[in-house]
């Protein structure tokens, strides 16, 4: 096994671990850079398996699937805050069953005709 192997191998996994936190975490980056990553490492991983550096290969696998799993949380999180804002946006426009309760909105149901 190459010296080389070794060296890459190593930092790769330093990578992978460094990337644990903000997988946990709640702050993820952005879905494109997320995305781009995960392609460039993963072609990094099988060129480096075509020359034989699978301590590399396997390192560097490891660090796309993680760049794979960041950009799922972040578009899983883009889509979860659309939809929130969305269903608030909906919740405003809507009226609400507290609203017959509050002291103003007795006015405005008796001139619907409501008693």
């Amino acid at each position: 096994m190459p010296w080389q192997d070794w060296v890459f191998s190593v930092g790769g996994f330093l990578v992978l671990a460094s990337l644990l936190p903000t997988l946990r975490g709640d702050q993820k980056p952005a879905l494109s850079t997320s995305l781009m990553t995960f392609f460039l490492v993963a072609i990094f991983a099988f060129t480096m398996s075509t020359l034989g550096l699978w301590l590399s290969a396997v390192a560097n696998g490891g660090i796309s699937v993680a760049w794979g799993v960041l950009a799922l949380q972040r578009y899983h999180q883009t889509n979860r805050s659309a939809v929130v804002q969305i269903e608030e946006e909906l919740s405003d426009m809507l009226p609400h069953d507290d609203d017959a309760d509050a002291p103003d909105a007795a006015p405005a149901l008796e001139a619907r005709g409501t008693p």
